[in-house]
């Protein structure tokens, strides 16, 4: 019979880090894998993570195994491969605040507001 994986026992302070993440983390795959652990914990097998979530049973498993190595900081996404980005996150944010202004400026010059267009 094959050996059933879960998660290792959950402290207080586990459960708490974990529902926290659940219930208010901005990443939707965070809470789920967040909530996949509470259920491993509660005694919910891969096979019934499987079907809740839809997932394959790899990926469960790789969240167990990451999460009893790192903790909760182990449940967010890996770095993937692919080009850098160019800019800075506050390169990004002064681009986006410059574009923001031109466009208010625009609608003043020339008057222009926002029409719905009728296709």
């Amino acid at each position: 019979m094959p050996r059933l994986k879960f998660v290792r026992p959950l402290s207080d302070t586990d459960k708490q880090e974990l529902d926290a993440l659940y219930k208010t983390h901005p990443n939707f795959k965070v809470r789920r894998r967040a909530h996949a652990l509470l259920l491993s914990g509660s005694g919910h097998t891969i096979n019934q993570l499987q079907a809740i979530f839809q997932v394959d049973r790899d990926p469960i498993s790789q969240w167990i195994d990451r999460f009893n190595a790192q903790g909760v900081g182990g449940l967010g996404d890996l770095p993937r491969s692919g080009r850098p980005p160019i800019y800075t996150p506050e390169e990004i944010a002064l681009f986006r605040a410059q574009l923001d202004a031109i466009a208010l400026e625009t609608v003043k010059v020339f008057g222009l507001g926002v029409k719905k267009h009728v296709f």
